[in-house]
């Protein structure tokens, strides 16, 4: 789910900070009628400088999504997951993209863990598949 303010801008997700890619820039909502995320924080101040991209911060409305060319959710149960749909119209091509793939690659380097592989080993496990689990997100094999 992502939430609107009282403007009908996204501000952010349930439980996560939300992305979008456009033209090689990471926009992020305006810092405003949110928790700011220190994942968030964390694309946005460590590695866009390091991969030498963009950030901006505006409002973006789902127009915005539905035009974007990727999106992307941050949050500290999985650091980052892409997000391919909104409504069920595919965002871009509807895949995981390669500004994502270079962002999440970059923290996996930076922090010496394989980010993508520790989702699918959890995945793989009953704690995965368990109605029990510790999160929210449902994390689909891509």
């Amino acid at each position: 789910a992502l939430m609107l303010d009282l403007e009908g801008h996204i501000t952010e997700g349930s439980g996560d900070n939300f992305f979008i890619i456009e033209n090689n820039k990471v926009i992020s909502p305006e810092p405003r009628n949110m928790l700011r995320g220190i994942s968030r924080d964390y694309v946005m101040n460590t590695l866009c400088p390091e991969l030498g991209i963009e950030v901006i911060e505006k409002n973006i409305d789902a127009y915005d999504v539905y035009n974007a060319e990727e999106a992307f959710m941050t949050g500290t149960p999985f650091c980052m997951l892409p997000v391919t749909h909104l409504n069920s119209v595919p965002i871009g091509s509807g895949k995981v993209g390669k500004g994502f793939r270079l962002l999440i690659n970059k923290w996996s380097e930076n922090m010496g863990v394989d980010i993508i592989k520790q989702i699918k080993d959890w995945n793989a496990t009953d704690s995965g598949k368990s109605s029990e689990s510790p999160t929210p997100y449902n994390f689909k094999k891509n």
